[in-house]
């Protein structure tokens, strides 16, 4: 070697003030090797160390030298990640070397990786030797090559951005340092004030139960469990209460809540912030409310670096899938964590295997706990998980006396809106929530009941539809409220009375959830199935309510039965077709592929920006600057509408472009505000519905 190399530059400075590239190798092997550590530290050291040798080329030192402002991207012209690339796979380091390869970008395939990787054969480099050492590392479990690629390749992504940043800016980011001990003994406090505070009633008794069970459960090892309690059993404190037990047991690091609506995560992460304040709960999706984000929250949502990190079940699941550096940083922070999975009824049974599959190799492999929370257990992702609560069943005897099922009479025979809305009308508690199948299901049945009838379906953004659920959430006025299944997972409302258009045996136990929810009534509260005048949409979900209607002729269901949901999984199984051709693809280790196909939801149709609130205050802030924190701004006045209704609109000149030049977001034009009502959202304006 001659004279100093160079990782990084900047302008306006001289050579002294440069980040030399040994060292930066050398630290950037440190960190990964500290990101690996629960898993490979030695492979993540390896692969930081060889992860820069594309900039020991003269060629690449040629343009930091030659002129400093240059910089990476100017640096970048010259390739340098296929150099440490080449050497990694030369000494048969396969996986490091796909890792190496991509980590200013993405995985490839691994054809396109073998063809591309030779290219580096040519490329001369002066590497010092003590750095090019071949050593004897840890290699991925047989069979589970992708996804152990795809942690060494996150842990490296995050080290070497990490490192690069910490020389730009002369110091370290900033991270929340309290442990889950700490928020262990935050949480205790909290939950014996609670107690001392709540009124006795057979459903705080019941909760009092969960959160014993979670703690004693804690001391078990480290694997896969399921916490099986009733809707409203609360599983939101016990779970967390499990998690940072089992984490001071075990010396794990972080707990992650993934959730499948955004509307769940509002308030999960609200309680949580709560209890261990806002530096230790790291709320990522996309409907965030931009009061709640700051540069530190921006930051820590690329590697998930929180102590609570609460998510939705498409991200965690597409990062499990995923093949870009963008998507894959955070997942290094995955493994030492306990993964609470709550509502895991609702997992795509179309994905059901890649899932099973992902959560086996995390448990096995990457010291992760998981915890399966769900009142309808399928029993299909990991079926061996262990019960946290040990007589879980006997729970279930709570909710038979708290809700009364009342099914439909001849399950041939449906009911009209008509006949329906004068039933809900007329009820004499005041208070009922409807539920059906359908987006115009609900428009429908709501103007049926009446104007003083609240609707709430995906048609209205999450801006609005947060303003209609604080208005039904108060128990003591009368509110009647039509809604799509929204309000089935999650959701704490709390009616008397609540009717469920027929549907699969999942859907209905949750509906049954918001009935009586806080045992509050004297005696039981009413839960009435009834047959609508329309199907569930094709699928999965019609299949589920055409199994209840068997089940009905068959002699009868007891919803609250606790072995009713893994009995009514399995004939789903074996009715819809769960077949997936990703797991071979993550054998062939075709991680593009496996990126493309792997969707929790198939179309998300395309985003419209609703005329509500204060939207054209934030559509000027995305025009007039466009970036990461306008573009969040808007999130909250987001529908995704279908491609044909977007057609018809567009057709009408109702809608133009968020930015020019660009079809990915559109806004409603300036006259057409009428498209979207305060009712029903973009569903009941001018612009008649278009079924989905």
């Amino acid at each position: 070697m001659h004279g100093t190399y160079y990782a990084h530059t900047r302008p306006g400075t001289t050579p002294a003030e440069w980040d030399p590239l040994i060292e930066h190798c050398e630290r950037t092997a440190g960190l990964t090797a500290k990101f690996c550590g629960g898993f490979a530290p030695e492979a993540g050291r390896l692969a930081g160390l060889w992860h820069d040798l594309g900039k020991f080329q003269p060629k690449f030192q040629e343009y930091l030298l030659k002129s400093a402002e240059a910089g990476h991207a100017e640096a970048l012209r010259t390739p340098h990640s296929i150099v440490g690339a080449y050497h990694a796979w030369q000494l048969r380091h396969d996986e490091l070397a796909m890792a190496i390869q991509g980590h200013h970008g993405e995985l490839h395939s691994y054809g396109d990786y073998v063809n591309q990787v030779e290219g580096g054969a040519g490329l001369l480099f002066e590497a010092p030797r003590e750095l090019l050492e071949n050593r004897v590392v840890e290699g991925p479990p047989k069979g589970d090559e992708a996804l152990w690629t795809r942690f060494v390749f996150s842990a490296l992504t995050d080290a070497d951005t990490l490192d690069s940043e910490r020389w730009d800016k002369g110091a370290a980011r900033w991270r929340c340092e309290l442990s889950p001990a700490q928020l262990l003994e935050t949480l205790k406090s909290y939950l014996a004030e609670k107690g001392r505070n709540a009124p006795f009633s057979a459903m705080n008794e019941l909760r009092a139960r969960v959160q014993r069970a979670c703690e004693e459960a804690a001391k078990l090892a480290p694997g896969a469990f399921r916490l099986t309690v009733p809707t409203g059993g609360g599983k939101t404190l016990g779970s967390i209460l499990f998690a940072l037990a089992h984490a001071r047991e075990h010396g794990l690091r972080r707990v992650i809540v993934v959730i499948p609506y955004t509307s769940i995560i509002d308030q999960t992460a609200d309680e949580y912030r709560k209890i261990f304040g806002n530096d230790a709960v790291l709320e990522h999706h996309s409907n965030l409310d931009p009061a709640k984000e700051d540069l530190r929250h921006r930051l820590c949502t690329e590697n998930w670096d929180s102590p609570i990190v609460v998510t939705t079940s498409v991200r965690f699941f597409e990062t499990l899938h995923a093949d870009h550096k963008r998507d894959l940083r955070k997942l290094h922070n995955v493994a030492e964590s306990v993964v609470i999975l709550d509502e895991v009824q609702t997992f795509p049974l179309k994905l059901i295997a890649p899932i099973k599959q992902a959560l086996n190799r995390l448990t096995a492999h990457f010291r992760v706990t998981t915890v399966h929370c769900s009142a309808t257990q399928p029993l299909l992702a990991q079926p061996n998980a262990s019960e946290i609560v040990p007589d879980h069943a006997g729970l279930f005897a709570i909710s038979r006396s708290r809700v009364a099922v009342r099914w439909p009479d001849d399950v041939r025979q449906p009911t009209t809106w008509a006949t329906l809305a004068e039933e809900i009308r007329r009820h004499p508690e005041g208070r009922v929530l409807a539920i059906v199948h359908r987006k115009k299901d609900a428009i429908d049945l709501a103007r049926a009941v009446g104007e003083d009838c609240v609707h709430l379906s995906t048609l209205m953004c999450a801006a609005h539809r947060r303003k209609k659920l604080a208005e039904i959430l108060p128990a003591d006025k009368r509110c009647l409220v039509v809604s799509t299944q929204l309000v089935e997972a999650g959701v704490d409302v709390d009616f008397p009375v609540v009717y469920r258009a027929l549907a699969g045996v999942d859907s209905l136990a949750q509906a049954a959830g918001r009935c009586n929810r806080e045992g509050r009534l004297p005696g039981a509260g009413e839960f009435h199935v009834f047959v609508g005048p329309t199907e569930p949409p094709r699928g999965v979900l019609l299949k589920g309510a055409d199994l209840v209607k068997g089940y009905l002729s068959d002699g009868g269901v007891d919803l609250f039965a606790p072995g009713l949901p893994a009995q009514y999984f399995q004939d789903l199984t074996s009715v819809v077709d769960t077949a997936s051709p990703i797991p071979a693809l993550e054998k062939r280790l075709n991680f593009p592929e496996v990126a493309r196909l792997f969707r929790m939801i198939e179309d998300e149709g395309t985003p419209v920006i609703a005329p509500y609130g204060d939207w054209r205050e934030k559509v000027d802030a995305v025009r007039a600057s466009p970036g990461i924190k306008t573009f969040r701004g808007l999130q909250p006045y987001t529908v995704s509408l279908d491609n044909r209704w977007l057609k018809e609109l567009r057709a009408k000149g109702a809608l133009e472009a968020l930015l020019p030049g660009s079809e990915e977001s559109w806004i409603v034009t300036q006259g057409y505000e009428g498209v979207y009502s305060d009712r029903f959202g973009f569903g009941g304006g001018e612009t008649p519905f278009l079924e989905i």
